[in-house]
């Protein structure tokens, strides 16, 4: 279930709402309906989506009652994820737990986010080792919304 006011993005057009698959909204209340959940999600005409995304305001120009196969949560920086699925070329098992470092435009129209998670262990310690022979390592792995879930 999701609660309100975390910010989701469409998973496929809504032609009667002029809304398209990519869209990106602010859940404003949850209910539940009959055996299922309902989702009131606003939206904003705002073309600008990485500002409306980090934006508190919420001054929707619309809004649409949704379920929960109808979008996917965006996840913010700072907040601790965990991992749906091994990851054996980072030597990252499903289920360890880590902190989005940064929240990115993908380029990949079918993922609209994607995520630069770090891993540490209990000491704090970096589990994706930088390697100084390698000018393109990095203390992150770059992850989608399928790959990580909330803790």
């Amino acid at each position: 279930m999701f609660t309100g006011y975390q910010k989701v993005k469409l998973k496929r057009d809504l032609p009667q709402k002029k809304l398209s698959k990519g869209a990106i909204g602010t859940i404003i209340t949850v209910h539940k309906e009959s055996d299922r959940w309902e989702y009131e999600v606003g939206f904003s005409a705002q073309k600008n989506l990485l500002r409306m995304w980090q934006s508190s305001d919420l001054d929707f120009t619309q809004t649409a009652i949704l379920h929960e196969n109808d979008f996917e949560r965006i996840f913010d920086e700072y907040q601790v994820v965990k991992l749906k699925r091994d990851l054996p070329q980072k030597n990252l098992t499903a289920g360890i737990t880590g902190t989005v470092a940064l929240v990115c435009d993908s380029c990949d129209p079918e993922k609209l986010w994607s995520y630069e998670v770090e891993f540490a262990d209990e000491n704090g310690i970096s589990l994706t080792w930088l390697d100084d022979d390698d000018p393109e390592s990095s203390p992150t792995v770059t992850l989608y919304g399928s790959d990580i879930e909330a803790v």
